[in-house]
């Protein structure tokens, strides 16, 4: 048995920029591929990626927003009130509040969803 992949050419550079503006319309073609090697892609792409709950996955989150506003908060610290860094302290600032608003509905979440 094989199954079949669409392969997308000159499409996929010129959605990334690396075609010119002369580049030909893209086109698709068909490969054929053996069952095998596609049976041996699902399985590495199964066990490639361990499954955590949505709990677990949102705590790492929350972790790493957590720090990220202790080094927002350190470098407001370090800057002090010198102007060449007051526009930098104020979009730190900013992010430390996007931050906090973002843990506030990561742990509303993880409340709602329970153990």
């Amino acid at each position: 048995m094989t199954k079949a992949l669409i392969v997308i050419g000159a499409g996929l550079l010129a959605a990334c920029g690396h075609a010119s503006a002369t580049s030909k319309a893209p086109t698709a073609r068909a490969v054929s591929v053996p069952a095998e090697a596609a049976e041996h892609d699902e399985s590495i792409t199964a066990s490639a990626a361990p499954v955590d709950s949505d709990n677990a996955a949102d705590e790492r989150v929350v972790a790493e927003l957590e720090r990220a506003v202790e080094l927002y908060r350190a470098f407001i610290t370090r800057a002090g009130d010198d102007s060449a860094y007051a526009e930098a302290v104020a979009r730190s600032r900013e992010r430390i509040a996007d931050i906090q608003d973002t843990l506030i509905f990561l742990e509303q979440g993880m409340k709602e969803r329970g153990p």
